[in-house]
């Protein structure tokens, strides 16, 4: 993609007749660029190289072959306490979705389950898509069991939005003095995602869609993205039709209204008045979700993509 700011990595291995021969492997095992490891090879296998592959990759779709799956992973920012945050890439179409976890650190459970879905989905990305994962937006709220960064910012207050405020609630009427930020995108989290997030829109053919996981809603429940007005919030049109996608595939209530405390400065509203359509999906548990829930929301993520 050639952002500056990422930091690549890439599990690649030989040409063979000007075609990458991308090797998946678990992302644990990836390198990053630079480091000459000696692989150990079956004893028969004889791999020809004849090109020396790109740190920073452009990937393309050649329409004339099977698409080929690459897996990448890179970092855009880092966290107050220095954590990277990174995102791992699935596929090499041109529609593009964002599924990020954990934007409240301590809703844990939604980190493993976008990082369960990296492993499930690979190899399923249909060849008109590319998926973008974010597993902890909120990386030192996830490591400490925060709902709050290190710095006591809620990062699903603190985009630029008409209606940001200071201090914010959450819930039922949770106050929190403080908790939108000093200003919008004041936190590094934020700040390196929104530029990211525009980044990757200028470089798509269409605008990249949003899922964000959160945990946790009885039954489960699909928000779009929405913008505001002088009179209140109307819901984001193409928010709309991909909320009522996703909802249908997944078994959830698709709603909206929040039921709770208002929301300020809140991502989905902010991808919305940037053309962007965003989902707040609400898991309908704070547990760690089964194999079989696993297996309804990769189904899905893939549902939506295939329409």
């Amino acid at each position: 993609m050639g952002h500056p700011f990422f930091i690549l990595y890439r599990c690649a291995l030989g040409a063979l007749g000007g075609l990458k021969v991308v090797i998946l492997i678990a992302l644990s095992a990836c390198l990053p660029v630079g480091i000459d490891p000696t692989p150990t090879l079956p004893p028969t296998a004889t791999i020809a190289s004849t090109s020396t592959p790109s740190p920073v990759p452009s990937p393309t779709l050649t329409p004339s072959i099977t698409p080929i799956l690459e897996i990448e992973t890179f970092v855009i920012g880092y966290s107050v306490q220095g954590r990277p945050i990174t995102v791992t890439w699935l596929g090499t179409g041109e529609e593009t979705l964002v599924i990020i976890g954990a934007i409240h650190g301590f809703e844990g459970n939604t980190a493993r389950l976008v990082e369960a879905l990296i492993q499930g989905l690979a190899g399923q990305v249909p060849a008109s898509a590319r998926i973008y994962f974010l597993p902890a937006l909120n990386a030192d709220g996830y490591a400490n069991g925060t709902r709050l960064n290190a710095n006591g910012v809620d990062l699903n207050r603190n985009w630029d939005t008409p209606n940001w405020s200071r201090d914010t609630c959450y819930g039922e009427g949770n106050l929190v003095t403080g908790g939108g930020g000093a200003y919008p995108f004041s936190e590094p989290e934020t700040a390196a995602f929104s530029a990211w997030l525009l980044d990757l829109k200028g470089q798509s053919s269409t605008p990249p869609r949003v899922i964000s996981y959160h945990a946790y809603h009885a039954g489960g429940l699909v928000l779009p993205g929405y913008l505001t007005t002088p009179t209140g919030t109307v819901t984001h049109a193409p928010a709309a039709e991909f909320g009522l996608q996703f909802a249908s595939a997944s078994g959830y209530v698709y709603s909206e209204t929040w039921p709770y405390c208002p929301m300020t400065g809140e991502l989905s509203n902010w991808c919305a008045e940037n053309g962007m359509a965003c989902l707040l999906v609400e898991l309908h548990t704070d547990l760690d979700l089964s194999m079989e829930e696993i297996a309804v929301q990769q189904a899905a993520i893939l549902d939506i993509l295939h329409k």
